[in-house]
């Protein structure tokens, strides 16, 4: 059976961040690996900073998306397995029935063996609507799926240099990149939690296969 992992990263860096080094393990592994990114993320700057000029929303966009595909190419993931949805960060609350259509679509086609989501308790709204997003569906393909969450911990000691030069990549979030901000959007001590020797999950048992 072909295994396949798809990944539900909510902006540019989640991915990364959260199983990046998970992701690297399982290209090793001869997984299929593919994300999809249900925001751009062009209003980190303007959130965090209200930053709108130098840079614009629109060339934060730009430069996250490129930075998710150079980060694709350190961790292993090929090009054609990244999907860019594009909706604006922030408005997955006014896009929930179209972002759950396509997202619905992507689920049918590839079939997924495994799926990561964020926790549906994320503090981060476009993080838990990404979560209700992959699981808001009323087709009876995608009922009772998920059944008895094991917590599970992946130790990637063997590739977390790997992440770590990943995370890196990201530079709009954890570099000073522009002269109108004093600081990172991910200040050190936040990134700190990330570039440990393990990853976490609750891990749930499939039901059912895509179809």
């Amino acid at each position: 059976m072909k295994r396949i992992l798809t990944v539900f990263s909510p902006h540019p860096d989640d991915e990364t961040l959260a199983c990046g080094g998970t992701l690297a393990k399982k290209i090793m592994e001869k997984h299929a690996v593919y994300v999809i990114f249900m925001t751009d993320g062009r209003n980190s700057h303007k959130t965090v900073f209200n930053i709108q000029e130098n840079p614009t929303p629109e060339e934060v966009k730009v430069i996250r998306k490129n930075e998710a595909k150079e980060v694709a190419k350190i961790l292993g993931v090929k090009l054609e397995n990244l999907f860019f949805l594009d909706f604006e960060d922030g408005t997955l609350k006014d896009n929930i029935r179209k972002a759950n259509a396509i997202v619905k679509k992507h689920l049918i086609k590839l079939n997924p063996t495994e799926i990561f989501i964020p926790n549906e308790y994320d503090m981060h709204k476009d993080h838990s609507l990404t979560n209700t997003i992959v699981w808001l569906n009323n087709d009876e393909k995608f009922q009772n799926i998920l059944k008895n969450p094991n917590l599970i911990e992946m130790n990637i000691s063997d590739v977390i240099n790997l992440k770590n030069r990943a995370i890196d990549i990201y530079k709009s979030q954890v570099d000073i990149l522009f002269p109108s901000q004093t600081k990172p959007i991910l200040g050190d001590t936040f990134l700190s939690n990330f570039k440990k020797p393990v990853e976490c999950f609750l891990k749930y048992r499939i039901q059912k296969a895509m179809r």
